[in-house]
């Protein structure tokens, strides 16, 4: 889950590490989904623009990597978070 400003000088250096990780361990077998979650709002442009960074960032780091398969980015806003909340508790 990211919350507030993504900028690439802030990226977490764990989700780049996870992703090398994957893709040791397919050994180029099959296909991986590496997805962002971004608290925002689908109706807002900054917000999806800030998601299609994102998910351009999460293709170049998958592909340094090897790791075949799709990035993607969903955009939440915080009461589709309670409403799972409440449905799992």
């Amino acid at each position: 889950l990211m919350y507030g400003a993504w900028s690439k000088s802030i990226i977490d250096m764990r989700y780049v590490n996870l992703i090398n990780l994957a893709g040791q361990l397919k050994a180029g077998r099959g296909l991986a989904i590496v997805v962002a979650l971004i608290k925002g709002s689908a109706s807002s442009g900054a917000d999806r623009a800030k998601a299609e960074e994102v998910k351009k960032r999460i293709q170049y780091d998958m592909m340094q990597a090897r790791l075949r398969g799709f990035g993607k980015t969903l955009l939440f806003d915080e009461n589709q978070v309670i409403t799972t909340k409440i449905r799992f508790t």
